[in-house]
């Protein structure tokens, strides 16, 4: 009988999103034999609810303060399954690519991800590599290896955006909503991301296959008038979400 796992990553909660769907995570989670988190949890509250559904490994994520180790092997009927969240230094994943772009030089959209990840894993005789972080669709083979990424529970979205712009915990949290909100009256197309999880099925012959699984959007206690607005341009961001008082109740359809 095929083994199937759940892959999800980057829920990012309580600090970006009022609450997680657990109800569309358990539906599509459905029957799979134990579930990994691929790091940037932020709260043990998510291991224990998703746990509900089936056992659950996790690695640690940069936005973690979670004990939990950063690289993890899985092996499951003798494929073995590298856990990472995939994390790098500032250098590589901000200042390089900035002077690179500067000296008109092209940069690769996944930065060389690939090949540290394989790097990465490369004494530990892995059939896959799963990994987090991007909070990017990825599911290619190099090298005879998988490499997977399910993308985000979290979407940077308008509405989300509003959300953490009034009621995320942290200050620095909220100037950056503030700052991503100015620059979505100009580029409104980049805030448009879906929450995604996956699935990682080890066949009984040890194929592998990976699908990424979308969830329904979340829906944020935020005015729909005052995000049609925003994407308008009519009125400032600071101004779309700074004069209302929030609905009182978030739901999320599965």
């Amino acid at each position: 009988m095929p083994y199937r796992i759940g892959v999800i990553s980057d829920t990012h909660y309580p600090t970006r999103l009022p609450e997680l769907p657990y109800a569309a995570i358990a539906e599509v989670f459905q029957g799979v034999a134990q579930i990994v988190h691929l790091g940037d949890i932020e709260s043990q509250l998510v291991l224990e609810k998703l746990a509900h559904i089936a056992p659950v490994s996790a690695v640690m994520g940069d936005d973690d303060a979670i004990r939990l180790p950063r690289k993890r092997i899985l092996e499951i009927a003798g494929v073995r399954i590298g856990l990472v969240h995939g994390q790098r230094s500032l250098w590589i994943e901000r200042i390089r690519p900035m002077l690179l772009k500067g000296l008109g030089k092209p940069v690769d959209a996944w930065n060389g991800m690939q090949t540290d990840l394989l790097r990465w894993f490369q004494a530990d005789n892995v059939q896959a590599i799963l990994f987090g972080h991007w909070h990017r669709v990825y599911n290619a083979w190099h090298n005879g290896t998988l490499l997977f990424n399910p993308g985000a529970v979290y979407a940077m979205t308008v509405e989300a955006l509003c959300w953490q712009r009034q009621h995320a915990p942290a200050l620095l949290r909220r100037l950056i909503a503030a700052h991503h909100l100015r620059r979505a009256m100009r580029a409104p197309e980049r805030y448009q991301a879906e929450s995604t999880v996956g699935v990682l099925t080890v066949h009984e012959d040890g194929q592998l296959t990976a699908e990424v699984k979308r969830l329904a959007p979340i829906l944020y206690p935020c005015q729909m008038n005052d995000t049609a607005s925003l994407h308008s341009g009519r009125r400032s961001p600071l101004q779309v979400f700074g004069d209302h008082k929030p609905r009182a109740a978030w739901r999320a359809s599965s």
